[in-house]
């Protein structure tokens, strides 16, 4: 099922574009920041780390089917990059209803995953996503051994 989200009048004014997005399913915005193993802020292009992290992947998989990642499948969600320097992305609104398990992967800039020996990141997370939602993942931070 989809539902369409109308913009304001005066948002389609200030803005100018108008219309409806289908909404397809939740959403879910993140944010990070990447510090170094002394805890200091770092930068994504940090000169002292052995790779560069170009952009941050995001993988989604549902808690019935953990071996396959919405992100890395044809239909999946539109949107599962972005920029490290951003510290933060959101998705479109389509993601099924259901309950999931998310965690980000540091890539570099030919689309490489920077092994875990080099970045640490949170545990994955679980939550329930509902059409139409947009669901907090929080802040993580990254931290360049």
């Amino acid at each position: 099922m989809t539902r369409p989200i109308c913009i304001s009048a005066l948002a389609v004014l200030l803005a100018g574009v108008g219309g409806c997005p289908e909404i397809k399913g939740g959403a879910v915005e993140v944010a990070w920041m990447v510090r170094s193993s002394s805890n200091s802020a770092a930068s994504c292009d940090d000169p002292a780390a052995p790779y560069k992290i170009d952009r941050i992947r995001l993988r989604i998989w549902s808690a019935e089917q953990p071996d396959r990642d919405l992100c890395s499948v044809e239909g999946g969600p539109s949107v599962c990059e972005f920029s490290c320097e951003d510290g933060s992305g959101a998705t479109a609104f389509d993601i099924p209803e259901g309950t999931y398990f998310f965690d980000l992967v540091p890539v570099t800039v030919d689309g490489s995953e920077i092994p875990p020996s080099v970045v640490v990141l949170p545990a994955p997370l679980r939550r329930r996503i509902v059409e139409g939602d947009i669901t907090d993942l929080g802040i993580w931070q990254i931290v360049i051994l």
